[in-house]
């Protein structure tokens, strides 16, 4: 599988980040903060709220991840992972209302072939009316396709020449001498 790290060995692409906007969501209306159309990689996630009570909603092409912040805490994930958002910060200081900051930076690399996008919500959970959210994407976009796959052949063949295989040989499967007499003594 191709990691993050493999990108710079490779050519075509540009490390780019999604413009970040301060926004006031309100009770059960979804506000649309990312929504942008490229071909690349995922890099990194990043989503403040005042309130707990917000639902997120990562949308890359037809997958869809939703969570609430509390959630996430809730849940445990409180660390960098491999494959989960976890909370960085989690502050809260009058019921629902805080300063929440969700993370979510996948080891394994999350391909984008049409678009992305973030939604985010308060739900009627919250002690508040409306929160303030902001949420940023960290990309790599696919700038020159051809020159890209050109790379990633070269790169997946130079790689695949390093790998050593080594077969086992195969173990004798008769009964040593000294277990003859009494067979049930053996275990292979």
């Amino acid at each position: 599988m191709l990691n993050k790290t493999d990108l710079i060995f490779l050519s075509g692409w540009r490390r780019k980040a999604t413009d970040t906007f301060l926004k006031t969501v309100s009770i059960n209306n979804a506000t649309t903060l990312i929504d942008h159309r490229f071909t690349g990689i995922m890099d990194s996630f990043y989503f403040y709220s005042s309130d707990n009570q917000v639902e997120v909603s990562i949308i890359i092409d037809q997958a869809e991840k939703r969570a609430t912040v509390q959630d996430i805490y809730l849940a445990g994930y409180l660390y960098p992972n491999a494959s989960m958002p976890y909370v960085g910060t989690y502050l809260p200081t009058n019921g629902t209302a805080g300063y929440y900051i969700i993370l979510w930076n996948p080891t394994e690399v999350e391909p984008v072939n049409e678009h992305i996008s973030v939604t985010a919500r308060l739900l009627p959970t919250s002690t508040q009316t409306s929160a303030l959210v902001r949420a940023q994407v960290l990309y790599y976009d696919i700038a020159d396709r051809q020159a890209f796959l050109s790379s990633l052949h070269e790169y997946m063949k130079n790689f695949s020449q390093n790998i050593t295989i080594t077969i086992p040989q195969e173990q004798s499967t008769s009964v040593p001498s000294q277990y003859k007499k009494n067979p049930l003594l053996y275990v292979p």
